[in-house]
């Protein structure tokens, strides 16, 4: 009663009594659209959790109205998982060095990090070394181009942008930070590029067509020019 979906948008998860499972696999059938079925776990006391995967919104909520003028079971969730999962963000910035003692706390942040500041501020090309830098990537976007949705807007973008960034994360071990613009001028953009080089490189994301691309270079050059 199982199946295989590469994008599974809307779930429902249930509880049913192994003696009602012929009855389930009947009404899940007779209901049009595919329905991706799958067992959570083992049986227990004569209990089966089961997970329904559908396409459509529309969908879940016919499957979840036939299930209950035909099935006694216990509702655990019904929901958009992509909505779900995207509930807090996709991705998060971890500690790399120890945080556990005071003397942890001297070295990594007040008053040790005093001296790796008064450092760079004399010898900035060592920045790359001393600083996460080098392995931290802006991506950034100003809404104009959300996939295949158009110009939606910084707010909509964000969520792109995050598993853009958990692409980075999870593929290059790149620290990825989402920067969605509350801009679309072309000067400004390049603007707020320009002066977040010194703290990352930048990854230009989700843009309309440049209407001058000479900036677009100018403000890839900051990057290439900066420690």
């Amino acid at each position: 009663m199982s199946t295989s979906r590469v994008y599974p948008a809307y779930s429902l998860e249930i509880v049913v009594s192994t003696g009602q499972m012929r009855r389930a696999g009947q009404i899940i059938a007779a209901v049009p659209g595919h329905v991706d079925v799958h067992e959570a776990g083992p049986q227990r006391s004569g209990w089966v959790r089961l997970i329904l995967t559908t396409d459509t919104e529309q969908h879940l909520h016919d499957l979840e109205s036939q299930l209950r003028e035909g099935l006694d079971f216990h509702l655990i969730h019904c929901e958009d998982r992509v909505l779900a999962l995207s509930r807090g963000g996709k991705t998060q910035t971890r500690v790399s060095v120890p945080l556990d003692t005071a003397e942890d706390l001297a070295l990594a942040y007040t008053p040790g990090v005093g001296r790796v500041a008064s450092l760079l501020a004399h010898a900035p090309e060592r920045v790359n070394e001393l600083t996460g830098r080098a392995n931290r990537v802006a991506v950034v976007t100003d809404g104009s181009a959300v996939l295949g949705l158009g110009n939606l807007g910084p707010f909509a973008a964000l969520p792109v942008m995050e598993g853009k960034a958990a692409l980075f994360a999870r593929l290059s071990e790149i620290d990825a930070v989402p920067i969605c613009l509350d801009t679309q001028d072309v000067d400004e953009i390049v603007a707020a590029v320009t002066a977040i080089a010194p703290s990352s490189a930048a990854s230009i994301s989700r843009t309309s067509r440049p209407r001058d691309a000479s900036r677009w270079r100018n403000a890839s050059e900051s990057f290439l020019t900066s420690p």
